[in-house]
This record gives C-alpha cells, sequence and structure tokens, in this order.
C-alpha cells in the first residue's frame, strides 16, 4: 500500500507520516517548504519521521508540470491532501496566498488525480468553515455559509469543489475538519506555543476579547489516530465512500483564558497580559460534535489539555534545549 502526504513537514502531515510508518505502510511525503515559519522546524520534523518506509520530496503543488511527473511515477493507493497556507489572522492581509495554495494547488492535485485514475482522497478543512452563524455543538448537517476569514472561505470551497469532483468523475473524498489542533512539533504561530514563548521569556502575552474566546482544543494523536481508522478501513474495502466530510475534535471547549492558565501552572509563572478588543476575523467559539465520526469509525478522542499540554511542554522545553 503506498499512501501520499501533502504538507508532510508541517504539523499534522509530519505527526501522521510518523505514524503510518510506524504501521509500516509505505509512505511518500512532498511538501514546498515554505517561509510561512521557519523552516528549521519543518527540516527538523522531516529527520524526526526518518523511516525506511518514508521518501520524501520537496514539491510545491503549484508547480503542475512536476506534481504531474511525480505522481505519474508512483500508483498511489490513497492521497492525504493536508497541505495548505495555514493561519486566520494572515490571510486577512495575504489573501492572494491562501486562494493560490488552499484552491488552485488542490485543484492542480484533482485534475492530476483524475488523469492519472486516482480515486481516493482524503483532505483536510478546518472547524473555521462554521462561521459567524452556527449554533454548537457544531455537526456537519449545518451550514457552511458564513465564512469569517478567506481562510476559512477557501476550506469551504475546497470542500465544494471535492463534491464536485465526486459527482462528476467517481472520484471518493473524505473531508476532515479539525479543531484548534495543538501538541509537539506544532506550529510557532498558533496560541499553544506563543503562550508557552512568552511565558518563558517573560514577554507579554496578547489577549483578545479579555480571552473569553472558547475553543475546542483538540491533541495531535487523537488526531492522527483517527485518521489512522479510515486507512484501516480503507485496507479492508479499497474504496472510500463517494464523499463524506467528518468534524474530528475533542468536543470539550474550554476558554482561552482558562487554556493559559493551565499553561501557566505547568510552567508555574504568571503570564504578563496585555487586554486587545476582540478581532473580527475570530470566531466565539469552536465546538466539535464528533459523532459521526465515532458512530462510522468507532473512535473517542480522549487527550484531554491537561495531558496533552504537559506532552507539548516536556516537548518544547526539549526542542529549545538543542536549539
Amino acid at each position: 500500500m503506498k499512501i501520499l502526504i501533502t504538507g508532510a513537514a508541517g504539523f499534522i502531515g509530519s505527526h501522521l507520516a510518523k505514524l503510518l510508518c510506524q504501521k509500516k505502510i509505505t509512505v511518500y511525503g512532498i511538501d514546498n517548504i515554505s517561509d510561512y515559519y521557519e523552516k528549521k522546524l519543518k527540516l527538523d520534523r522531516l529527520k524526526w519521521i526518518k523511516n525506511k518506509f518514508f521518501y520524501f520530496n520537496q514539491l510545491d503543488l503549484l508547480d503542475k508540470k512536476n506534481l504531474d511527473i511525480y505522481i505519474s511515477k508512483n500508483k498511489f493507493d490513497i492521497i492525504i491532501h493536508l497541505a495548505a497556507q495555514p493561519g486566520v489572522v494572515y490571510s486577512i492581509e495575504n489573501p492572494f496566498a491562501y486562494i493560490n495554495n488552499n484552491i488552485m494547488a488542490y485543484l492542480n492535485l484533482l485534475e492530476i488525480c483524475k488523469k492519472r485514475k486516482i480515486s481516493n482522497i482524503i483532505y483536510a478543512s478546518s472547524s473555521s468553515v462554521y462561521g459567524k452563524e452556527n449554533k454548537a455543538p457544531f455537526n456537519e448537517n449545518q451550514k457552511i455559509d458564513t465564512p469569517l476569514t478567506v481562510y476559512a472561505a477557501t476550506k469551504i470551497t475546497d470542500e465544494h469543489i471535492s463534491y464536485v469532483y465526486s459527482n462528476l468523475f467517481s472520484m471518493n473524498f473524505i473531508g476532515l475538519r479539525f479543531f484548534t489542533v495543538y501538541g509537539p512539533w506544532g506550529r510557532p504561530d498558533m496560541s499553544p506555543n506563543i503562550f508557552m514563548n512568552k511565558l518563558i521569556n517573560n514577554s507579554k502575552i496578547t489577549l483578545y476579547d479579555g480571552g473569553k474566546g472558547i475553543r475546542d482544543f483538540t491533541y495531535i494523536d487523537d488526531i492522527v489516530k483517527a485518521i489512522y481508522q479510515i486507512i484501516k478501513k480503507f485496507k479492508k474495502t479499497k474504496k472510500l465512500p463517494k464523499h463524506e466530510v467528518y468534524n474530528l475534535g475533542l468536543g470539550e471547549p474550554i476558554s482561552i483564558n482558562f487554556f493559559l492558565n493551565q499553561i501557566e501552572k505547568l510552567l508555574n509563572k504568571k503570564g504578563k497580559i496585555k487586554y486587545e478588543k476582540k478581532r473580527k476575523a475570530d470566531m466565539k467559539l469552536t465546538f466539535s460534535d464528533s459523532s459521526k465520526f465515532r458512530m462510522d469509525y468507532n473512535y473517542t478522542f480522549k487527550t484531554n489539555t491537561q495531558k496533552g499540554l504537559k506532552k507539548l511542554l516536556d516537548w518544547y522545553q526539549s526542542y529549545i534545549k538543542k536549539k
């Protein structure tokens, strides 16, 4: 069995590649190693994955010619598309980066898959698709027509494009709406890593809307183990469903204030807080109803933030020492 992971040097991609290789599944990874955040972290993730079942190539999904050549040489059983331009706030100032990397790049990939008769694709969506109007807990049947950022709009677009390709070209898709994923090797622009860095360095922490925003923080191991359940089922059936979308989240939302307090307790330090007004791009809350995934794949998210943050801190402190 051969699996291609796009965005393999990213946070979720690297963890997934590591897990699948440990299960003796052959994984091919591609990533453009962008400079959105420090490249060293991405390269270090690749060293961390290192496994005889893992093969990596630096490749940009916008490079359609070389992407086609690469895919044509490898008959992949399944493609897991995790590559994207991340970051909600960054999309306000740099919308074209999101249209190019989250829509055009995905379209390139799908056109090549259609041409090369690769019909099974798992792709990353986001909790941000629920936008402004939905009531918590969020479930997959709710409308997703009130995105607050270009980032969210691109993820909604990817879901719609996937449905179209499924309907027109008999391709099979699973879309995964991730809820605030955190853990070791996480992105430095996300709140868990920002909070730890600021606390350790006695720098000011900016909290928007008084830290009252509520997030469904989900630990990375729970996410990649959930994806592995899809792979296990696929190995038996050799086919994904025609088009399904799932929430992947712990389902235990907490305030950003409380989340910060947990990190403060772990470090035995009190943060210097700077309060700012609520940003228009920020959702008030995210709250996953993951019961559809639990029913279809017999899988339950388990890691609470107390356990997850302890693991993140242990990694963070050891990684900083090595730098």
